[in-house]
């Protein structure tokens, strides 16, 4: 049984760490945590005009 109640948040992360000598593969857990919503991250986009080679009618984006 998951000890977090998951209902009341809407992201969930977990953090561990792999060892590179083990070949089994085995994570270590070393904490996790939860919330409901996210601030203060902002994504912007800019188009890059391309100019085509061999294709005289216009650029590409």
């Amino acid at each position: 049984m998951n000890d977090i109640p998951l209902h009341v948040f809407r992201f969930h992360v977990s953090f561990s760490q792999q060892s590179l000598a083990e070949a089994s593969g085995a994570d270590v857990p070393l904490c996790r945590g939860a919330f409901s919503e996210c601030s203060g991250l902002e994504a912007t986009m800019e188009p890059k005009v391309i100019k085509v080679g061999g294709s005289n009618y216009g650029a590409v984006q």
